[in-house]
């Protein structure tokens, strides 16, 4: 399912005051604030359904064989569905 496919789903269950069109802006806008949420360091937490944060690591140094490696320190969005969305799609019991 790719955005227009979502606008036009939620579309039919919301109303149908609501253009496909309209819907589509509205969910382009969720993620929008979601995109700057999370660029901000701030987390997420959208009960019965996901938790999104960013995780910092470590800058990290290696060696295999004869090459060495390296990783500068970074963050990483790091997304966790709850139990709650697991078990109602029926990958959890």
């Amino acid at each position: 399912m790719n955005k227009r496919d979502l606008a036009r789903e939620v579309s039919k269950r919301v109303s149908s005051k609501y253009t496909i069109d309209s819907m589509e802006m509205i969910i382009e806008n969720i993620i929008e604030v979601i995109k700057d949420t999370v660029k901000s360091n701030e987390k997420i937490d959208i009960r019965g359904f996901l938790k999104l944060e960013q995780k910092f690591y470590k800058a990290e140094e290696g060696v295999i064989g004869e090459h060495k490696w390296s990783k500068p320190e970074r963050y990483v969005p790091k997304i966790t569905l709850s139990r709650i969305f697991k078990k109602e799609c029926g990958y959890e019991k």
